[in-house]
């Protein structure tokens, strides 16, 4: 113990006397850059030296060495890894003097004075300004008397200041000891101190007031390691999940094969943590709510929708109908991290054009753990977008495929996948139980016209508490639902349509996560299935969940006869570059034995995430005479040549199945989402890697496709690696590809790096590899 304690005493004076050589040093550039100490009351003349007050020459905000008690640390490693100057630059001061704090703890700081403290005739008071404050307020501005000695507190809920050391070992420097509370604002603030000299009573002499204004931001972030803090997480393994881990996965691919994408989330970047708060700003948050985390984080995935980035180009096209869409700064499938986007943002402060609908979730995942809101990326597979709440998707049948029904001018739609995020917060203005995962959208309109819905409790989404607001009604209705097939009826004038098909769970078919501390760099095993977080799969919910009053305006009872005929549409995994085979079985199960007559149809098209069509891949038409008792099947088949130029990014084919028994006028159908998985890229050092020193990456993937590939570029970034792309010669049909990076990764340890592929013929080709880094 005695050992452990004279440890920590060596460690606390070499911490002294590196600041110590640091004042000295930053002394004259602050003083020439930022003059702040200013007498404000000297009435007649320069007072005598023992009868003025302290004048402030300089304050170090420990901002290194409080980033450890703090877990801010590697926010300043990664702006050391960027360059001393890059860093400054980018992130306000952030490695050159600035802070970054949780809210909930003390930190040191220190201050250099003209003259020695005397703590029984020197008084000192901090006043923390929020940024952003245009009015006074109390909640924005704290005024802190520093007491001359720390005296025990039992809690962290208000301000204070102590002095620590008033003198170190030049004398005129002094640390002090100050308390954030648990429930300050989150954002920039600034610090003024004022210093005063005391009379024999201690009572403060007000015309010696001095005044100085630090020229650092101190970033206020929340905590979530303090219980007293809203966005508290229980668990150091989800903390490193949902708080630390700068890079993760996002869930793309279909409901019956989901499929991994990496992503560099980078929240620690030297231009993540301020573009964050300019987002907060911009997003128009009163800075009085700025400690609260729901509102925080809906107000970020608004700012992101809306400003962050756009999916139309200046004439208001959308990006996916340019004529030319592999620009490197709009690939489909070519952005892997959320550094790029974001310090375009700040270079531009106008919205980056995208190609990619679901970057939205990885890059509010940014942004709020960058604040430290715990928070992750979700995918709902075949998730409902309708203009009504009634749980019901209604369709009609074509022999085009599935028409939506219009109710009045909308209609309701199922998409492929869609992404929005959860956020770990506390709920004061609900019941206790609603605590916890909040359920924030970033991609759509909500139900009261804004963009970005949320927050919406997880846990009344599944209970289907609609009366806690639009957000839970919205959410909740675009993982439940069933979908009702109508068709035509030539023997009813009167009712052109009736129901002939219910499919029961077509909405949230499976909801998605990536698990905690589970990582696979090379397959998908670390996904986390958390459907029954949002929705009743036993027993259902939807319709049956609801008040009855409800389920009466919500839909009609349809009573569907059981069927003669049955259908089963088999569809097998299919990769990038391989025929697409598709098949339909038939099975009369009727012991009449008369013949029926089945008319089968069979479409294939390429569409986007969001389930548009984007062009017909192939068709095929079939008459099946059947007895009862026999199995018959119908079959297409779609070669790689029919099918390349066409499939968008994603990789998705919607097969559509169409059957009709002639005698019965029984009718079937169904959609059914396929993914063309596209290769992985391996990575791999040329030689062991050693901290600070060069290695060279080889990244290798093999084309499946039997033409060549065109206009290539590749892309390479990580954590610990700014983005880097270049341009690539072409690929021969078949080849095994390789390109190569030199980078240089200064921290020893396992380093994540991404890489992604992009040509004119194949898109969206993607990986990451562990790259294990020795000490030097």
């Amino acid at each position: 113990m005695a050992a452990s304690d004279a440890r920590s005493q060596e460690s606390a004076e070499s911490a002294r006397c590196r600041l110590y050589a640091r004042l000295c040093d930053d002394l004259g550039r602050r003083q020439r850059s930022a003059p702040n100490a200013t007498a404000t009351a000297a009435l007649a003349g320069e007072l005598p030296e023992g009868e003025r007050a302290l004048r402030v020459q300089l304050c170090e905000l420990y901002g290194v060495e409080n980033g450890f008690s703090h877990n801010t640390q590697r926010y300043f490693e990664a702006a050391a890894a960027a360059g001393a100057a890059a860093g400054a630059a980018a992130i306000g001061g952030v490695g050159s003097g600035a802070a970054v704090l949780r809210r909930g703890l003390p930190f040191a700081l220190a201050l250099r004075f003209d003259r020695p403290c005397d703590t029984s005739s020197d008084a000192l008071t901090f006043i923390f300004t929020f940024e952003g404050n245009k009015r006074s307020s109390r909640e924005l501005v704290a005024v802190i008397n520093v007491d001359p000695i720390e005296l025990p507190r039992g809690d962290n809920k208000e301000w204070y200041a102590a002095v620590q050391t008033a003198q170190m070992r030049d004398k005129n420097t002094a640390t002090f000891k100050v308390m954030i509370p648990c429930s300050a604002r989150v954002g920039i603030w600034n610090l003024t101190v004022r210093t005063y000299k005391t009379d024999l009573k201690g009572i403060r002499i007000p015309h010696t007031l001095n005044e100085y204004h630090s020229p650092d931001f101190i970033y206020v972030l929340f905590n979530p390691w303090c219980k007293e803090d809203g966005v508290y997480l229980p668990g150091e393994a989800s903390r490193r999940e949902c708080v630390q881990a700068s890079e993760g996965k996002v869930w793309l691919g279909c409901a019956r094969d989901p499929v991994s994408a990496p992503w560099v989330f980078a929240q620690y970047a030297p231009a993540v943590l301020p573009c964050a708060v300019l987002l907060l700003q911009a997003a128009g948050v009163a800075p009085a709510l700025r400690g609260d985390p729901a509102r925080v984080a809906h107000a970020l995935a608004r700012a992101v929708a809306t400003r962050l980035v756009t999916f139309k180009d200046d004439d208001g096209v959308p990006v996916d109908s340019w004529a030319r869409e592999r620009a490197n700064d709009g690939v489909p499938g070519q952005w892997t991290g959320s550094v790029a986007i974001l310090e375009e943002y700040l270079r531009t402060l106008q919205p980056v054009r995208c190609t990619q609908s679901w970057v939205h979730s990885p890059l509010v995942v940014t942004v709020c753990r960058a604040l430290g809101i715990p928070c992750r990326s979700v995918t709902n597979y075949e998730s409902a977008h309708g203009c009504d709440d009634s749980l019901a998707i209604d369709c009609e049948i074509t022999r085009h495929g599935l028409r939506p029904l219009l109710v009045g001018n909308a209609a309701d739609e199922v998409w492929s996948f869609q992404m929005w995020n959860e956020v770990w917060a506390a709920r004061p203005d609900l019941p206790e139980a609603y605590s916890g995962w909040q359920a924030v959208d970033a991609t759509l309109p909500a139900a009261n016209g804004r963009a970005g819905s949320g927050p919406a409790p997880v846990e009344a989404i599944k209970h289907g508490l609609l009366g806690l607001g639009d957000e839970v009604r919205t959410l909740h209705a675009r993982v439940n639902g069933d979908r009702f097939l109508f068709q035509e009826n030539p023997d009813d004038p009167d009712w052109l349509l009736h129901p002939v098909h219910q499919e029961q769970d077509a909405v949230g078919f499976l909801i998605v996560t990536k698990k905690v501390s589970k990582d696979d760099e090379k397959g998908d095993t670390d996904i986390d299935d958390i459907t029954q977080q949002y929705k009743y799969l036993k027993e259902r919910t939807g319709l049956n969940n609801l008040k009855p009053s409800i389920r009466k305006e919500a839909a009609l009872d349809y009573n569907l006869a059981a069927p003669e005929v049955t259908f089963e549409l088999m569809v097998g995994k299919t990769t990038f570059g391989q025929d697409i085979t598709i098949s339909l079985h038939v099975h009369n199960q009727s012991t009449d034995p008369r013949r029926v007559t089945v008319t089968c149809v069979l479409l294939a098209r390429a569409v986007d995430c969001r389930g548009g069509h984007a062009a017909r891949l192939k068709r095929e038409e079939g008459t099946l005479m059947m007895r009862g008792g026999q199995r018959e099947k119908i079959q297409l088949q779609a070669t790689a040549a029919e099918y390349l130029g066409k499939v968008r990014p994603e990789g998705l084919v919607r097969v559509f199945a169409l059957a009709r028994v002639q005698e019965t006028r029984q009718a079937w159908v169904q959609e059914r989402t396929i993914l063309l998985r596209k290769p992985r890229i391996s990575v791999q050092p040329r030689s062991p890697a050693v901290e600070g020193r060069e290695v060279t990456l080889a990244f290798t993937f093999a084309n499946p496709l039997a033409v060549p590939l065109t206009e290539c570029s590749y892309r390479v970034e990580g954590s610990s690696c700014p983005p880097r792309a270049a341009p690539f010669r072409d690929v021969l049909p078949g080849e095994v590809v390789t390109f190569e990076e030199t980078v240089v990764l200064r921290q020893p340890g396992d380093h994540r790096l991404t890489a992604s592929f992009c040509s004119r013929e194949l898109g969206g080709v993607v990986g990451r590899g562990v790259v294990p880094v020795q000490a030097a």
